[in-house]
């Protein structure tokens, strides 16, 4: 592989982790900000929810399974690079 091809791989790939980074920043501003104008009911109720989601997930099996073992892979991915961009 030719050292320019690295260089500018290496520009994309950092470009990305700092996409992934100001993205992140904007989705917890978001969810600070409306999660704190939520009353405990709602929060409750949000509460609940996930914890339903959680257990269907825990449930499936064969390829609804890998589907979302697929998913935590791609999660711990993203805060791979969202580490990733905070190390300089």
């Amino acid at each position: 592989m030719k050292r320019n091809d690295i260089k500018q791989q290496r520009i994309a790939l950092l470009s990305l982790i700092k996409g992934y980074k100001k993205t992140n920043k904007l989705i917890f501003a978001e969810k600070k900000e409306r999660l704190s104008r939520m009353s405990k009911e709602e929060s409750l109720d949000e509460y609940k929810a996930l914890c339903a989601m959680w257990e269907g997930i825990s449930n499936k099996t064969g390829i609804e399974r890998v589907s979302d073992l697929n998913l935590q892979i791609l999660i711990r991915r993203r805060q791979q690079f969202d580490r990733a961009g905070k190390v300089k």
